[in-house]
This record gives C-alpha cells, sequence and structure tokens, in this order.
C-alpha cells in the first residue's frame, strides 16, 4: 500500500485477513490531493487506486494585522482629581514567527516618552498599563510590527480616590476614505467620536449625521481640517446639531486621503467604544455569520438587570436578510428573531430583544445573507434604572486554540464565556499560564452542543493573587468560540479573542 508514492506502514495481510494500515501526511492550506494505491500479491501485481480530496483551511483572525491605528489615547489627571490611564494588550497569534513592534503616540507624551519598543516571540504578548500623574492630555496612537498581531487598547475611568468607575476595550481602526459609527443616544446616552489623520499631510474630513430614515439631520453636517498626525475628539452634538434621543449613523469622509476613527458611547460617567464600519469597501470583520458566546438578559434577585442591543451594518454592496438565534435562554418566548431585507448601506440598532424575566444567559448566532458588521452592547442597571456599566461584544469567530488575555490585577477579575456552535459534545481545555509563560493551572470541561459556558477563570482555575497571562482553550475534535469578560466591582468590559 503506497500513499502519496510512499509506502505505508501495516500494509501487508494474508488470505482473507485485513491490514491496518496508516501513514501520517502533512496537510496544506488549500486542497490537498491523496492518491492511495494498493497492490496485492499476485504475480501480475494487479492495483487498485483511489484518489481523495481533503481541503484544509486553517482559522485566521480578521482582526490581526502589522499595522494598528487607535484613534484616541488618554492620560493624566483631570482638574477634580478623577484620571484616566490607557493600557496597550498585544497578542502574537504565531507560536513560530517573531514579530517586531514600535508602538508611539502622537499629541501626548506620558512620562516624558511617546515611543516604545517590543520584541514578541511566538505566542508572546503584553499588557502594559500607561500612567502618570500629569495633567490630562489626549491624542492618539499607532502600532507598527514586522508580523500581524492582535491589539487593543483599555480605557479605565477612576475617581480622584482611585476608584474604577467606567472601562472600555478599543479595537484599532483600519484607515478608510469613508467610515461611519452608529449613534444612539437615547436612554441618557451620548455618542462621542474619535478620528486620527494619520497622514504627514492636512485632510479635510466631513462630519454627517443621519437619522433613523437615513436622512440627513437638520444642521447635520461640518467639516474639519487636521493636521498632519493628529486626531480630533469631540461629542457629536459639539460637531453638529443633534435631535432629541438621536439615533442613526454618523459618517465622516475624506476626499482626499483616509479617516480612522472610533465612537465613544457615554451614559453619565459610563461609556463603551463603538467600533467604526469601513463604507469605502468591505472590511476584514465583516461576515455572513457571527457567533456571540454570551447573550444575557433579565433581571437579578437583587433587582438589577442586564440588557443585550444588537447593532447590525449591511457594510456589502447587496441586500439580504439575517437570523438571529438565540440558544440557552428565551427573550420574551422567542429564540429567533429574522430581520427583514437589509438594502446595502443599511442598519439596525435593535434593543427590543429584552425583558424582565429572572436572568437568564446563554449564546447567540447571526445568520445573514450577505456579509454584515455586528456587535452586541452588554448593559447593566441598578434595581432603579441607573446604568452602571456597558460593553460593547464583538464577534468570537470558532477556532480550535484559541485565547484572551487576562489581568486580575487592580482588584479585577475574568470570566469568559464558551459557545460550542455544534451540534456534538465538545471537550474543551482551559490553561491558563503566568506572566512568565509557565502554566499554573488547567480544567477540561464537556459542552453540549448549542450551548455554552461562562464562568469566572477563579472558579475554574485556582489562581494566584493579580494573576495576569494568557488564558488558553483548546479542543482536538472541535472549535471554540470565546469572549472574556473584565470585571472591577460591577464595572466590566470585554477581552476579544485571539485565535492561535
Amino acid at each position: 500500500m503506497t500513499v502519496n508514492g510512499a509506502r505505508a506502514s501495516g500494509d501487508t495481510a494474508s488470505g482473507v485477513g485485513i491490514a491496518t494500515w496508516s501513514r501520517t501526511l502533512t496537510l496544506n492550506t488549500g486542497v490537498n490531493a491523496i492518491t492511495v494505491v494498493a497492490t496485492d500479491g499476485s504475480p501480475s501485481q494487479n492495483t487498485t487506486t483511489t484518489t481523495l480530496s481533503i481541503t484544509l483551511s486553517i482559522p485566521t483572525s480578521a482582526t490581526a494585522s502589522t499595522y494598528h491605528v487607535f484613534p484616541q489615547f488618554a492620560d493624566g489627571r483631570a482638574a477634580d482629581g478623577s484620571y484616566y490611564r490607557t493600557t496597550l494588550m498585544v497578542a502574537n497569534p504565531s507560536s513560530t514567527t517573531t514579530a517586531n513592534c514600535t508602538f508611539r503616540l502622537y499629541g501626548l507624551t506620558p512620562n516624558l516618552q511617546s515611543t516604545y519598543t517590543f520584541n514578541f516571540l511566538g505566542s508572546g504578548w503584553t499588557v502594559l498599563p500607561f500612567t502618570s500623574n500629569g495633567i490630562l492630555k489626549s491624542g492618539y496612537a499607532t502600532l507598527q510590527c514586522s508580523a500581524t498581531v492582535e491589539a487593543q487598547l483599555l480605557y479605565s475611568f477612576y475617581s480622584a480616590a482611585g476608584a474604577k468607575m467606567s472601562e472600555a476595550t478599543v479595537f484599532s481602526s483600519p484607515p478608510a476614505g469613508t467610515v461611519q459609527v452608529l449613534g444612539d443616544n437615547r436612554g441618557g446616552s451620548q455618542i462621542a467620536i474619535a478620528i486620527a489623520n494619520d497622514s504627514d499631510a492636512s485632510r479635510t474630513y466631513t462630519i454627517a449625521a443621519y437619522d433613523s430614515a437615513g436622512s440627513l439631520v437638520p444642521g447635520g453636517s461640518t467639516t474639519r481640517a487636521l493636521p498632519a498626525r493628529t486626531n480630533l475628539a469631540a461629542f457629536v452634538r459639539d460637531l453638529v446639531s443633534l435631535p432629541t434621543d438621536y439615533f442613526g449613523q454618523v459618517i465622516v469622509t475624506s476626499g482626499s486621503g483616509t479617516a480612522s476613527m472610533i465612537g465613544i458611547r457615554f451614559t453619565g460617567i459610563a461609556f463603551t467604544t463603538i467600533p467604526a464600519v469601513n463604507r469605502s469597501a468591505l472590511g476584514a470583520t465583516a461576515s455572513t455569520y457571527h457567533v456571540f458566546p454570551q447573550f444575557a438578559d433579565g433581571r437579578a434577585g437583587d433587582g438589577t438587570y442586564y440588557r443585550t442591543t444588537v447593532m447590525i451594518v449591511n457594510s456589502s454592496s447587496t441586500s439580504g436578510t439575517c437570523t438571529l438565534r438565540l440558544y440557552g435562554l428565551t427573550v420574551n418566548g422567542g429564540s429567533t428573531f429574522n430581520y427583514a431585507t437589509f438594502p446595502a448601506g443599511s442598519w439596525t440598532i435593535t434593543t427590543s430583544i429584552s425583558s424582565m424575566q429572572d436572568l437568564r444567559s446563554g449564546y447567540a448566532a447571526l445568520q445573514c445573507g450577505m456579509p454584515v458588521e455586528a456587535q452586541l452592547l452588554y448593559s447593566f442597571y441598578t434595581a432603579s434604572g441607573t446604568k452602571i456599566s456597558e460593553a460593547t461584544v464583538f464577534s468570537s469567530p470558532p477556532g480550535g486554540s484559541v485565547q484572551v488575555l487576562a489581568d486580575n490585577r487592580d482588584a479585577s477579575s475574568l470570566a469568559i464565556a464558551i459557545a460550542n456552535d455544534s451540534d456534538q459534545v465538545t471537550s474543551y481545555t482551559i490553561t491558563a499560564y503566568n506572566s512568565s509563560g509557565i502554566p499554573v493551572g488547567s480544567v477540561t470541561q464537556p459542552i453540549a452542543g448549542r450551548s455554552n459556558l461562562a464562568r469566572f477563570l477563579s472558579n475554574l482555575i485556582s489562581l494566584p493573587p493579580n494573576h495576569y497571562g494568557p488564558v488558553l482553550v483548546t479542543s482536538s475534535g472541535g472549535s471554540a468560540s470565546i469572549i472574556g469578560i473584565r470585571f472591577t466591582g460591577g464595572v466590566f468590559t470585554t477581552i476579544p479573542e485571539a485565535i492561535r
């Protein structure tokens, strides 16, 4: 017996015997042709040939890149003593390739330094807080690497006494000629935007706010010139006129260059980031299928409650429909929610998939007939209806080996949600590593098909105090979609997965 021309082991049998043969092959990404030839023992050596075709598709991250732009970076203390701190989180998804990186700040110099260099070996990472006691300053940041890496910022806001009041995870914002964010000022919220001109020439940007019907709001357009290597950060209401309880699209265009943009939604002191959508071309994160490993709805025993908002943008050039399915819970008696046809460029902010039932959780999957950008907003309220915290949740593509970065310092605690978006029971191995890359604990958890697991990491694995490091989730026979949720008291933010 030969496989692709090479002899297999254990390939001989006599009479009516059966040979149990094998040969190990290394598959390449894409189509692999495998030719098996069996030869009998007769003088004529008759042969039988079978050809197999195996297509290998290795999941890759849509957000990993060699260049990241963060349109807003804040550091320092305000006049009332409250202060902002920004943390850089970088993970090298490759186990073999070294990534040499340079992180640059524009418009501010915390601790009198604006350039930082890193050398990330295979699977290397960092969780680096920037902190100073200087006067509050802001600007933007870039990360340039020799190989693709995952990178995010954490914005953290503290009271003068040092209590964390809010925190948000910030994804990088790829530059494009036309970008948009969804703005939702209902419920006492206000949308702000940050625009970075990451070029060596001055650029003029048009900022336009459109209502829920797709019409430009009266007085809803303005232009702003940004010098080279600078940014603009402002509430949209301070740039253009907005009606009460505005919700719709905020679109930024540059006739001769590109913009990197992010939205920041404030509700009192609670804030979260709203990612920009590329309207010039289909973005890397647009997909026909999105998995959200955690979906929560309802009221806890103390009266506090969670609401989840669904945000979808059809950034493609074609129209189509979408279906959102909930697994492990129902909301108002339903688990399947159908969206009518989305014309190209249309969007929705769905707040109606919420109730005051006893608190329930599960996971969600969104299937569309065209590529869309999609996120969830997790919102947490006191019993009297005051929003305590809010976090934006990106979809989590499935992978056989995925990780999140944990940082339990500063009285924080990481929770993880794992979704098994398949029809089979799958066992997952969860391993936590310390800052030196040494495993501190591991556990294996079976998860039934079409269900999820959501736990604090410390309830799964015994962790040392102030643990920080990678948390790796692997499965030998399936794939996982995961997300991290970092809690500091009632304040939380999401930590995205990195596909390994």
